[in-house]
């Protein structure tokens, strides 16, 4: 069965039928108590903030590189700004900083030295989701 973006799926115990899906990156949301499952293509991955180029109400959007497979934006933001990535330009898709680690609706990601800086973003490698904020 090929999954398609947006319907909810009912999950079996024990096996059943695998489930494909297109190639791309999805926000995947499991619900093991009901045995659903939606995926949701995402189509603009971005940063918001509250740096001066977004002001928490646009989104900056990160350019895709195909032989890496990351996402990159520059960004010059000031001491104290703050930021999170975001998908689809939705709230209930975003990350943020959770201890060392990105989580979904983790916290703000805080700059501390004003300055321009590259962000990557990493969701193909490893188990779970990294970044990097470089100065420039």
């Amino acid at each position: 069965q090929t999954a398609v973006d947006g319907l909810t799926y009912t999950l079996s115990e024990g096996g059943g039928e695998n489930c494909s899906i297109a190639n791309g990156p999805y926000f995947w949301n499991v619900d093991i108590i009901n045995m659903t499952a939606t995926a949701t293509l995402l189509t603009k991955v971005g940063i918001i903030g509250s740096f001066a180029a977004s002001g928490w109400g646009t989104d900056v959007e990160m350019t895709f590189d195909a032989a890496t497979l990351t996402y990159s934006v520059e960004q010059t933001f000031a001491a104290g700004d703050e930021w999170k990535f975001r998908f689809n330009g939705d709230w209930g898709f975003n990350l943020g900083q959770s201890g060392d680690a990105l989580a979904h609706d983790g916290a703000n990601i805080k700059v501390e030295t004003a300055g321009t800086y590259v962000i990557t973003l990493d969701m193909a490698h490893g188990s779970v989701p990294t970044y990097t904020c470089v100065a420039k």
